[in-house]
């Protein structure tokens, strides 16, 4: 039986937002996994090269694990700039203040 191509049309929509689902929850498992193995998480604080990054995205690899970070100002805040950080970064542990 053939198809018209509204059905064709309908078809691969629903397979267009399935297969968006599916990359949504392979990054998410990556990502997961990533904060595991490597103990870093969006939000954390790295050092890059000598200075301060808040970490905005994490891109694992099979490898290794590419961040993406804001650098820190003058005034201690973070900036909206984005940079790759690639394998020279190093996790900042803050002392915590309650103890």
């Amino acid at each position: 039986m053939l198809r018209n191509s509204s059905e064709i049309a309908e078809d691969i929509t629903v397979v267009s937002k399935r297969l968006r689902v599916l990359q949504a929850e392979l990054h998410a498992a990556k990502e997961a996994e990533a904060i595991k193995r490597y103990g870093v998480s969006v939000g954390d604080i790295v050092m890059y090269r000598g200075k301060r990054h808040q970490v905005t995205a994490l891109e694992p690899s099979i490898s290794s694990l590419l961040l993406r970070g804001s650098p820190e100002r003058k005034d201690g805040t973070f900036g909206t700039a984005d940079r790759s950080l690639y394998n020279e970064w190093t996790k900042i542990v803050e002392d915590s203040k309650d103890a």
